[in-house]
């Protein structure tokens, strides 16, 4: 439904810097929970809209009078719950209308939905409205009750209009033929009753009158008069003829007379019948009528006004004064009945049996009973109905809505996070909602409306800090902002690294001190950290807030002071800059100079040298200091001329140390030192059974010395001398029929593997062969060489296997090897003292280790056939 206004009729009374849009949104949630609906707002061209859902609505001007003082009284309590969430100023602002016109309702099982439209806006030459006055509550009221009759019987479940046909919220008798008004009506005043034909009924309210029943009987017909019997026409007399003369006549003789008749009897009267009075007898019942002592039922319904949910495990209580007039020996006795039930899976209770009386009925018929629900999830819902005359009665339990308060701060240090953003997805209805608040300057965010006896899960996150989560939360507890509503979030840290460096040389400057300042809400901490001794002059800070704000103070003998330029950096915008950006430059004291430690073998310069400089100025002044070279092997010194220099060199244990005395500074003077060299013993195994494996094939090279020998591995242990400490070695291995093996040993540290043990030394080559060969019959034909050779990989490095064939009865000489060469000292038949020469059948069980096996067959004649087969392995050696 859509309702529009010009845009030049109507006054704004929101400021106009604060868009509709953005009210509506604010403004949605809280008038939901207080049932009432704000209508949404449209900006067209030259008009504005506000749009109503669905269809049904009515406007509140145009209600029947129950209907207007029942709409009157919900939305000034539901206005009054939505007041006290807002400030005055806004509330007043939002609940001016134009006029009353623009409140709307609709009915609905439970009541009534209310709407506004055109909220916020005024007619600027008339009252605005939104305020719905009590002019029928302070005039005299009173409860009434419609029903239909028919043949003297009420008739249930009729429905029917008050005061406006075909229009408006359409009423229904109940089971007991009544309809029961939720609100009262003005006495004296002239209501009509439309049935669903158009037929109308007007009646006037009477005061002490509750009852009012339209008779829906049809009149009976008139009985119709039986017509009277029409008299029978009296026939006219015949004309007498004219007389004849005749001659005179005799006299005649006088008549007789005529004897009169006797009278007819009349009827008696009869005699009156004697009434009988049975008024006496009524006046002996009454009393004893008014002992009969009935029950009855309630059923209690409580639903949730919005979805009508039903209310399960809800305690309901009802209390009334049930009076009698007599009961347990007292007079006009009167009990004060007050129980409780709790709802079923259905939003049920029904109070049964609950004590009454005829005398009850006849003198306590307006008597209330009360109905109130309470529960910690709910608003406490309270009604009283007529006694007597309910049997439902429907609870409609507002959902507790509370404004939650979640405190997002920060993990380690406690302090509040504002501008945070606190992401909440929560249940309602059945339907899942997600929305987001920030935090305010305190850290806290506040969500509002939320159902006191629901669960929300709760996402906070903020700008350098890792998203916390809590799922589950229960809204009860998030009421107040405290401790246990805290969503802590852990703060990010990163590790980030720095230089220090001669601003002149741009060399950098190991062993430098640095100190570095992080700051972050007013909180500093401080930690110093040195440069590498490796020649890079870089330093690492290991974890720092990515958010705290960078200082760096560096230090050096024979330097200036530095700090680092530029910025301010946060530790995230740090990481990200360039090399020279994250560089403290020193600038060298005057009178310095520089000195090369180089390696003797290579020439190379050595970094990391620990130097010990004792400087002797002319005047006999002595000063001692020491210094680390950089990755150029450089060290800075600073002395006057002609002072006498001695430095003492040390890099333990690959070096040797070095002492040299410089009796004139001279600039970039090499100070050579003599590495320690070592030796290091190395084996080729099997890596199948960790047996040596001679004649493997040897690359060796060291990353500082070269290439060394051997070149092969001999006997399978070698020793590969002449190496630096430090230096980095590699070794490839390889032989034919095992594969090649190059990391094992592959830039290994050579101090690590000084004190390694020996299988760390140790290079294993694992066999490269394909699978077992045997179980093929090989034969010799007549005529065929006399000689015969073979050999066949057995698949596995040990084991036992079958031996069988066939000489046909001429003695051949077999002969099998265990390896791949017919070396008699790896001859595993005939062993010592055996026959070799077989004649027929044979089948022997012999036992290799070396991978493969060799047959000779020998026949001293060519007409000599033969054949044999080798078997796979039937058994297998442990590793």
């Amino acid at each position: 439904m859509n309702i529009k206004l010009n845009i030049s009729g109507v006054a704004p009374l929101l400021p106009q810097h604060v868009p509709l849009a953005q009210v509506f949104s604010q403004l949605r949630n809280k008038a939901k929970s207080a049932n009432l609906i704000f209508a949404e707002p449209q900006t067209g061209v030259g008009y504005l809209q506000w749009v109503l859902p669905g269809d049904g609505w009515t406007s509140y001007t145009k209600a029947d009078d129950i209907s207007r003082q029942a709409v009157a009284e919900e939305y000034n309590k539901r206005k009054a719950v939505l007041q006290s969430a807002m400030d005055g100023r806004t509330a007043n602002a939002l609940f001016t209308l134009p006029s009353n016109d623009y409140i709307f309702y609709r009915p609905n099982p439970e009541g009534y939905d209310i709407g506004l439209v055109a909220w916020g806006y005024r007619f600027p030459n008339q009252s605005p409205g939104g305020e719905l006055g009590s002019v029928m509550q302070k005039q005299k009221l009173q409860k009434v009750s419609i029903g239909f009759l028919l043949d003297g019987m009420r008739l249930p479940a009729t429905s029917f209009h008050i005061d406006t046909p075909q229009s408006g919220y359409l009423r229904t008798t109940g089971q007991d033929g009544l309809f029961h008004s939720d609100h009262p009506l003005e006495i004296g005043s002239l209501h009509t009753l439309y049935t669903l034909d158009g037929k109308a009924y007007p009646f006037t309210i009477v005061e002490g009158q509750e009852e009012y029943l339209i008779d829906l009987t049809p009149p009976k017909p008139e009985p119709v008069p039986e017509p009277e019997p029409e008299p029978e026409p009296v026939p006219e007399p015949e004309p007498e003829p004219e007389p004849v003369p005749e001659p005179e006549p005799e006299p005649e003789p006088e008549p007789e007379p005529k004897p009169e008749p006797e009278p007819e009897p009349q009827p008696e009267p009869e005699k009156p019948k004697k009434k009988r009075n049975w008024w006496w007898l009524l006046l002996l019942l009454l009393p004893l009528l008014l002992l009969i002592r009935c029950q009855k039922d309630i059923t209690v319904t409580c639903a949730e006004p919005d979805s009508g949910a039903p209310i399960d495990s809800l305690p309901v209580t009802i209390d009334y004064q049930a009076h009698f007039l007599w009961k347990d020996m007292r007079i006009f006795a009167t009990d004060s009945i007050n129980l409780t039930q709790k709802t079923d899976s259905a939003g049920q209770t029904v109070f049964r049996d609950l004590p009454c009386s005829v005398f009850s009925y006849i003198f306590y018929c307006l008597s209330q009973a009360a109905f109130t629900a309470k529960s910690g999830c709910y608003a406490a819902a309270g009604e009283e109905h007529n006694f007597h005359y309910t049997r439902k009665v429907h609870l409609q339990m507002m959902p507790r809505r509370e404004d939650l308060h979640i405190r997002v701060i920060d993990k380690e240090t406690r302090d509040p996070l504002p501008g945070a953003t606190l992401i909440y997805r929560y249940k309602e209805l059945g339907e899942e909602h997600t929305d987001s608040v920030q935090t305010d300057a305190s850290g806290i965010a506040t969500i509002p409306g939320m159902r006191y006896c629901a669960t929300a899960d709760l996402l906070a996150r903020s700008h350098g800090y890792a998203d916390t989560l809590r799922t589950d939360a229960p809204c009860q507890e998030l009421v107040a902002a405290n401790d246990s509503t805290s969503l802590p979030l852990r703060p990010i840290k990163q590790r980030f690294t720095f230089f220090v460096k001669n601003k002149e040389t741009r060399e950098p400057i190991p062993a430098a001190k640095a100190i570095v300042t992080l700051t972050h809400n007013n909180r500093q901490s401080q930690r110093t950290v040195l440069t590498s001794t490796d020649g890079k002059g870089i330093a690492a800070y290991d974890s720092a807030f990515v958010l705290a704000t960078i200082a760096i103070h560096a230090s050096k003998i024979h330097f200036r002071d530095g700090d680092l330029e530029g910025g301010p950096f946060t530790v995230e915008q740090f990481i990200r800059q360039d090399d020279d950006t994250r560089t403290v430059w020193l600038v060298p004291e005057p009178y310095t100079c520089e000195f090369v430690i180089v390696d003797t073998i290579t020439g190379k310069p050595l970094e990391g040298v620990r130097n010990r400089i004792k400087i002797t100025d002319p005047s006999g002044n002595t000063e001692t200091v020491e210094e680390i070279s950089n990755r150029n092997g450089i060290i800075p010194v600073k002395a006057k001329e002609g002072s006498r220099i001695e430095i003492i060199s040390e890099k333990d244990p690959a070096y040797k140390k070095h002492s040299q005395v410089i009796p004139k500074f001279k600039d970039k003077e090499k100070i050579r030192m003599t590495p320690n060299l070592v030796s290091l013993q190395f084996r080729t195994i099997n890596g199948t059974n960790g047996k040596i494996l001679s004649g493997c094939a040897l690359n060796i090279n060291a990353s500082i010395t070269g290439k060394h020998a051997p070149s092969n591995s001999g006997d399978g242990v070698f020793t590969v001398d002449g190496l630096q400490r430090d230096e980095l070695l590699s070794i490839t291995a390889s032989k034919p029929q095992f594969g090649s093996n190059s990391t094992k040993v592959n830039n290994a540290p050579v101090n690590t593997l000084m004190t390694a043990p020996q299988s760390r030394r140790d290079i294993p080559l694992k066999p490269d062969l394909p699978p077992c060969q045997g179980g093929t019959v090989t034969p010799r034909r007549m005529g065929q060489a006399l000689d015969h050779k073979q050999t066949y990989n057995m698949g596995q490095h040990c084991g036992d296997f079958i031996f069988h064939g066939d000489a046909y009865g001429q003695a051949d000489h077999f002969i099998v090897y265990d390896g791949p060469s017919a070396d008699p000292s790896r001859q595993i038949f005939p062993k010592a003292g055996q026959n070799n020469f077989l004649q027929d059948k044979f089948s022997l069980r012999l036992h290799f280790t070396d991978w493969t096996v060799t047959v000779v067959v020998k026949t001293y004649n060519n007409n000599s056939e033969w054949n044999y087969m080798v078997d796979c392995p039937i058994t297998t050696c442990p590793h």
